[in-house]
């Protein structure tokens, strides 16, 4: 994994993928498969390979489990992250929201994320400032929040020309 990881972060994303393939055949039910996934979905990722790093990342789901607040979380920030499967991140993250009852930060901060992506600035603002009220001593939460804002007033200004 090591190596798979070092080449995907090293710009050699086409020889990751060729040496989590081969893992991944090589140990069908390995422990580290989980781990091979998430890394195989980034390094897709970084090739622009959008709809096979959503596979790659759904099939971790799949292990992690669909019920898990984490792993929905994850997998959401992701497809966010590049603009990928946004109705599917929108299902998971909010999912992850409801079942943690919308107390955990990072779930709704992941949300707002989604909401961002999707460009529903107003969704991503208000869901932002829960997420700050569940943790209000995060900075980085405040500083999204702003900048969500200004997205939200950007996006207003141009509908109004």
């Amino acid at each position: 994994m090591r190596i798979a990881r070092a080449k995907n972060d090293g710009g050699d994303p086409a020889g990751a993928i060729a040496d989590l393939d081969a893992f991944l055949a090589a140990s069908p039910s390995s422990p580290r498969k989980l781990e091979a996934l998430e890394i195989k979905g980034s390094a897709h990722a970084a090739r622009g390979e959008k709809d096979l790093a959503v596979t790659a990342w759904k099939s971790a789901l799949e292990l992690r489990g669909a019920n898990d607040p984490g792993a929905l979380s994850t997998f959401a920030r992701q497809c966010a992250n590049t603009g990928a499967a946004l109705d599917d991140a929108l299902a998971a993250a909010t999912k992850a929201v409801e079942l943690t009852s919308g107390k955990d930060a990072n779930a709704l901060d992941v949300l707002a994320d989604v909401y961002s992506a999707r460009g529903q600035y107003d969704e991503a603002v208000s869901t932002a400032e829960r997420a700050l009220d569940a943790n209000p001593n995060q900075g980085y939460l405040r500083a999204k929040l702003e900048r969500f804002q200004e997205m939200a007033v950007a996006a207003v200004r141009a509908k109004s020309r």
